[in-house]
């Protein structure tokens, strides 16, 4: 459960005042049997936190490097032990803010800060570094008696203090990744529908074509060919088409996938499996298509073929 705390502005004017009001929050709630854990941030995961610039062995790095998606001990360590190393962090919107610096003394594990987006690179600073805002983190068995508990013991330290925004982290998960579910959602109906207008617009035209050639079908058969020999020869014909049909349609796809590059979260616009699905699908749905006005062509008496118009 995620409790936001806003203490009142007339009684607490410094961050030092701040902070020590959260530590005795913090300290009462711990107490208490009905909470297994109780801890104070400033911003939970999946809601995000400030994009800071790191600066680390006179290294910076910048908002345009093509590698700040990864974890961080990964982008700026790879193989040597970072603890002991002295990091510091610094406002790029805002020069006034003081730079946050302090020697690492402990790596996490990954944990996404942002729930519908790629790994970004997080650091940790203790509250005390920038007490701005606080948000208690409450473990336990029973959410439902949270409300009630952290109501109680907080009012009995600062009865003037806001308690508001009670959460279940999950809840804080399901509201980050909605604006992708709802254009999720629209992009799969869209590509459903787009779906299935393909597919039946190259049955309909491949089929109509096969059914034209109808009396050269009759000729072929009565002229001894077997029926899997002409639809061999369709087959064939058709095969430049759909390989370059085909090929303009993953060029599009790429084209496309470029625009919606940001909205995607752990795959990629050129992701393989996906394209040689649906390159396979329209590929079958092409030779079907061929196959069975063929298939049903041979199998009609050679007379009516003949006089087929």
């Amino acid at each position: 459960m995620t409790v936001s705390l806003r203490p009142p502005p007339a009684k607490v004017t410094t961050a030092d005042e701040r902070l020590a009001m959260y530590r005795r929050i913090e300290a009462r709630l711990r107490t208490n049997p009905g909470l297994a854990a109780v801890t104070v941030a400033s911003a939970p995961p999946y809601i995000g936190a400030p994009m800071w610039r790191i600066e680390l062995d006179r290294r910076r790095q910048t908002s345009e490097d093509p590698t700040r998606r990864a974890s961080f001990v990964t982008m700026f360590f790879g193989d040597v032990d970072p603890i002991g190393q002295r990091l510091c962090a610094s406002n790029p919107d805002n020069r006034t803010v003081a730079s946050l610096c302090a020697p690492i003394v402990g790596v996490s594990p990954t944990v996404r800060q942002q729930f519908m987006s790629d790994l970004d690179p997080v650091v940790y600073f203790p509250l005390r570094a920038n007490p701005i805002s606080g948000m208690l983190l409450i473990r336990s068995a029973d959410l439902h008696s949270v409300a009630t508990i952290v109501r109680s013991e907080v009012q009995a330290i600062e009865p003037d203090i806001v308690v508001w925004r009670l959460m279940p982290l999950e809840t804080w998960m399901e509201q980050s990744r909605w604006g992708h579910r709802v254009f999720g959602t629209m992009f799969t109906v869209f590509a459903l529908i787009a779906l299935v207008l393909s597919a039946v617009g190259i049955y309909a035209v491949t089929a109509y074509s096969v059914v034209e050639r109808t009396k050269e079908i009759g000729i072929r058969m009565a002229l001894g060919a077997r029926a899997s020999r002409v639809m061999a020869l369709f087959v064939r014909r058709k095969l430049p088409a759909l390989g370059a049909g085909l090929a303009l349609g993953m060029g599009g796809a790429f084209g496309v996938g470029r625009l919606v590059r940001s909205m995607l979260v752990q795959t990629s616009p050129t992701d393989a499996l996906t394209l040689t699905s649906l390159g396979g699908l329209l590929a079958g749905v092409a030779m079907l298509a061929v196959v069975v006005p063929a298939l049903r062509a041979s199998r009609i008496d050679r007379t009516v073929a003949l006089r087929h118009e």
